[in-house]
């Protein structure tokens, strides 16, 4: 699986107007203005990764218990 594209919306300093970013093999930063929502896009995407990561350990916990 490769991720193509990421879009951020109503997230932080992103407001409703989407922040679409395209993503290559070749993606080494990301560069943009003061205000454009670099770190917004970061944080957002920790934020996925956490909440994926924490649905994980429930689930395990879930099946351990046999509540699955």
């Amino acid at each position: 699986m490769q991720i193509e594209s990421i879009t951020v919306s109503n997230f932080r300093s992103v407001g409703p107007d989407p922040l679409r970013v395209t993503v290559s093999t070749e993606i080494t930063a990301i560069v943009g203005p003061n205000g454009a929502g670099k770190t917004a896009f970061l944080h957002a995407l920790i934020k996925l990764y956490t909440l994926e990561v924490m649905q994980r350990h429930l689930d395990i916990e879930r099946e351990r218990r046999g509540l699955s």
